[in-house]
């Protein structure tokens, strides 16, 4: 059922995005996209996980030769789209450090049929290039996700039908992102960190959140281009 679309914003005062922001955060607000540095150094190529087994398939087709693997390999890397099942006795965190390694990585499609724990670990942070990332199928929280503020080149981000009730306050510190989906049952509420995403043009939400927060109408209304659809699953 459809519960709100926002196809068309109403203009309401002439307050602009800043203002609304001193006006919720207080009026030493300060929007901070923190420049994180780069996280070094890096790890194993050749470490047997999934990961590794990906990018020999890319780079040998044939993800036996894992262990062949060279920094020079990750370097070649713009693109990983996986699917993670049963094969692996998948630890706690899903992604390895070595995702850290793949410094000219552009785009990031990773999904699940596991119940499998997500923990984003800060080695993303040296991923500079990455503009698209889609996460699906897993369970996770703020303390697993919040190290998304590392991407602060990120354009696209996409959580797709994962167990997640709340999101990070950190998912509101991603200066360039311009389309952000949502799609997850057991979520209950949005961030008002949201406001901080200056560059915002799309947000689509699919959760069980009762009702939209006054904030919400607010940013649609201050934010003229933002394209913005809430569903829920009930």
């Amino acid at each position: 059922m459809l519960i709100c679309t926002f196809l068309k914003v109403i203009p309401v005062n002439a307050m602009n995005i800043q203002d609304y922001m001193n006006f919720v955060y207080g009026p030493n607000c300060n929007l901070l996209y923190n420049m994180i540095p780069a996280i070094h150094p890096f790890y194993n190529p050749a470490e047997d996980n999934w990961l590794s087994r990906e990018i020999a398939i890319k780079v040998f087709e044939d993800e036996s030769r894992f262990d062949e693997l060279t920094q020079e390999h990750f370097n070649s890397i713009s693109e990983i789209s996986c699917m993670i099942n049963g094969e692996f006795n998948i630890p706690e965190g899903v992604i390895p450090r070595q995702i850290g390694n793949l410094i000219n990585i552009q785009s990031i499609s990773i999904a699940t049929n596991m119940n499998i724990y997500l923990k984003l670990p800060k080695e993303i942070g040296n991923l500079r290039y990455l503009n698209f990332m889609s996460l699906g199928g897993f369970i996770s929280d703020e303390e697993g996700l919040k190290e998304l503020n590392r991407l602060s080149n990120l354009k696209e981000l996409f959580l797709l039908d994962n167990k997640i009730r709340r999101l990070p306050k950190e998912i509101g510190y991603l200066p360039n992102l311009k389309h952000l989906r949502i799609y997850d049952s057991l979520l209950d509420n949005l961030p008002i960190d949201l406001c901080n995403l200056y560059n915002l043009n799309r947000l689509y939400v699919k959760s069980n959140i009762s009702y939209i927060p006054d904030w919400i109408f607010h940013f649609v209304n201050l934010k003229r281009n933002l394209v913005c659809h809430f569903y829920t699953y009930s």
